[in-house]
């Protein structure tokens, strides 16, 4: 093997070497510290570099599988097992959920399009369990609320009892019409008219006999 020949399988090799450093894309995945669990939260993937091509983009926390997190694709949940295919540079923000809970990494990969292998950039991200609220509890409790409000209201808006109110305000009118009527009024009316009566002919009588005493003792002095 000449010198020639040796130096151009240097150059060669030196190149495969050279080629996947030179044409790896350098990028930034920002996340959260700390999320909770089954709730929604947002990361992105930055680049300063001129991209020119598109590529597939993959973010998963813990592992890139559906039981630990999903990722929303502007439409559905799917899993992360699958990329989003030639989303980035176009798609920075990404809709995250995760259904782990622990300590672990959230991590973003990107590949070419067209094809090659991927690169990948993982930060520390710690899940807490958050709390699952069913919407299915809460409607008939607000149902139930609502029921209690339209019983109360109903007696309001009943009209009966102010028909009654009047009936009994006009009732004790009538009863006193009935009193003054009432022939124990007229019994001691009259008994009153009849003590008049009476004193005036007690009067007479007293009187009477006051005249003939008078004359008995007028006559009785003649006498003597």
């Amino acid at each position: 093997m000449s010198f020639m020949d040796t130096e151009i399988l240097w150059i060669v090799f030196i190149s495969l070497l050279i080629f996947p450093i030179v044409s790896a894309l350098e990028f930034e995945l920002i996340s959260p510290n700390s999320v909770n669990s089954e709730e929604e939260f947002d990361v992105s993937i930055l680049s300063n570099e001129n991209i020119a091509e598109s590529y597939d983009v993959k973010v998963f926390v813990h592992e890139p599988v559906k039981e630990f997190s999903e990722i929303f694709d502007g439409q559905n949940w799917k899993s992360p097992h699958f990329y989003l295919n030639g989303v980035f540079p176009d798609t920075t923000q990404f809709r995250i959920i995760s259904h782990f809970v622990g300590e672990t990494n959230i991590c973003a990969r990107l590949r070419k399009s067209s094809g090659g292998n991927f690169e990948e950039v993982c930060n520390s991200i710690e899940v807490l369990k958050g709390e699952v609220v069913q919407d299915e509890e809460i409607l008939p409790e607000e149902e139930t609320i609502e029921e209690e409000d339209d019983s109360s209201e109903e007696p309001i808006a009943y009209d009966e009892p102010t028909e009654k109110i009047e009936e009994k305000k006009v009732s004790p009118k009538i009863e006193e019409k009935i009193v003054l009527n009432s022939p124990v009024q007229n019994e001691e009316s009259s008994e009153v008219f009849e003590t008049k009566q009476g004193k005036e002919r007690r009067w007479l009588l007293y009187g009477f006999g006051s005249l003939l005493i008078l004359i008995i003792v007028l006559l009785g002095l003649r006498r003597i």
